[in-house]
């Protein structure tokens, strides 16, 4: 049987058969097709595609760092009842990469150890998320070019063939912005070789 385009162009040879079993196409083969498909991705904000897997081994491997988080912020969006968030005690209170993860990652799931709870997504939930891991990650350019490589990494492994990503050096380094752009320019590179 031949498919003609609504505009009669013939079409590629379809089955005789034309209907599609959702009942058993299974969620491995449609996110098996989902990585494979190419794709691209604009828009992308490096510092919301970090890796918390590759933030949490970098942490366990340099303790000290927990002393760049600061002890404590007031988040402007909490109410004048609510205390600030104790940002280097969350940290700190993370036995796994698991609980980690929780304070660096938007979910659906509830936190209850965030400062502003909530059982749903929400941009202050995010922008929290931010509030523990920027600090990791300030004039630390080996870090950056790190993060940067394994962005690129993963983009290849979701067969993503063009991304735009986007940054502000100055986050990453307020006093040396030059440095953390040239550390991210690196790690895009060599991830792209």
């Amino acid at each position: 049987m031949r498919d003609l385009s609504p505009n009669g162009v013939e079409c590629q040879e379809q089955p005789e058969n034309n209907s599609y079993d959702t009942a058993a196409t299974s969620n491995h083969d449609i996110e098996t097709f989902i990585r494979e498909i190419p794709k691209i991705e604009l828009h992308v904000h490096l510092d919301g595609s970090f890796d918390p897997k590759q933030l949490w081994n970098h942490l366990q491997q340099n303790p000290t760092l927990l002393q760049c988080l600061p002890e404590e912020k007031k988040l402007p969006w909490l109410g004048d009842d609510e205390g600030p968030m104790k940002i280097r005690s969350l940290v700190a209170s993370c036995k796994t990469e698991d609980e980690f993860r929780n304070l660096c990652v938007c979910t659906r799931q509830v936190n209850e150890k965030s400062a502003a709870d909530k059982a749903h997504p929400s941009l202050e939930r995010m922008l929290e998320c931010f509030e523990v891991f920027l600090p990791l990650v300030n004039q630390n350019y080996e870090l950056l070019e790190a993060l940067a490589y394994g962005f690129v990494k993963r983009q290849k492994e979701q067969n993503i063939v063009y991304t735009e990503v986007r940054y502000s050096p100055h986050v990453f380094a307020e006093s040396d912005p030059r440095s953390a752009h040239a550390a991210v320019t690196r790690g895009l590179r060599r991830g792209c070789e």
